[in-house]
């Protein structure tokens, strides 16, 4: 296993919150860099994008979706350049959802019908995307598993680095699985204490599929999530996550609508 250095980005409330997400941008080139070799192999063709950390207007978004990794149509349709400045990157990151062809992308699409089944969307701001690791990679049929869930683990440190930094997002949307095994909200419960965060709650089975309700917290902030079982590379999964939002929307807005200290655990 990759144990990822501890690094301390340091949360400056009183600075501009785009300068924080610099700063954290700036030290996650770092630590792609420093990266172990055995990554490498993860790599997809050249040109290799910048890590991705976020997608749209983390900065007013209500609600943030969280994916494995960023798609390779994600970073083709965002115009990343190979090389460029942690400020520079951050603007493009928080201007991603102004272009409207950006949404071809299937898995944003997906999530972006999910979202507006509760009056949300990505490009009006109140919803922005996540990663839990900012890496490109090869398809997952042409990797190996392990290594991917071990770039996963590695990565995942700055995620909660950033949710250490947002203010305004409440809740998580979460759906599918790590590697094409491993469900997205079983793997982050087990890796979050590394972190010291926790994924607290239960599974429940709807007439649509598995799902559940569940709280991450750390001794600092605190996020009500919702978990589908949808994988969003598989074809038809996007109508299943839609009914599954459908289905649990009452629920959802309630959800959304309480402020984060309803989510702290004792």
């Amino acid at each position: 296993m990759f144990v990822s250095e501890k690094f301390e980005v340091g949360v400056d409330r009183d600075k501009p919150l785009v300068e924080q997400l610099s700063r954290l941008v700036d030290a996650l080139f770092e630590h792609i860099w420093r990266s172990p070799d055995a990554l490498a192999e993860l790599l997809p063709p050249p040109p290799v994008s910048p890590p991705v950390p976020f997608l749209g207007r983390v900065d007013t978004a209500e609600v943030l979706t969280v994916g494995i990794n960023p798609s390779d149509s994600e970073v083709r349709l965002g115009h990343f350049p190979e090389k460029v400045t942690s400020a520079e990157m951050t603007r493009r990151l928080l201007r991603y959802f102004e272009r409207d062809e950006v949404l071809s992308d299937p898995r944003l699409s997906a999530w972006e019908l999910a979202l507006n089944e509760l009056g949300l969307s990505y490009t009006d701001g109140t919803a922005a995307h996540i990663e839990m690791s900012p890496r490109t990679a090869r398809p997952l049929d042409d990797c190996d598993p392990y290594l991917f869930q071990e770039m996963v683990r590695y990565d995942l440190p700055f995620m909660f680095h950033l949710l250490d930094v947002l203010t305004k997002p409440r809740v998580l949307l979460m759906a599918g699985t790590v590697a094409g095994a491993y469900p997205l909200g079983a793997f982050l419960g087990e890796v979050a204490p590394e972190s010291d965060w926790h994924l607290v709650g239960e599974g429940h089975s709807g007439h649509v599929g598995p799902f559940g309700y569940h709280t991450l917290c750390s001794e600092a902030s605190s996020f009500g999530c919702f978990y589908c079982s949808a994988d969003l590379r598989m074809p038809g999964e996007s109508a299943f996550l839609k009914s599954c939002i459908r289905e649990q929307r009452s629920r959802l807005e309630l959800l959304i609508g309480q402020p984060r200290e309803a989510f702290e655990t004792p």
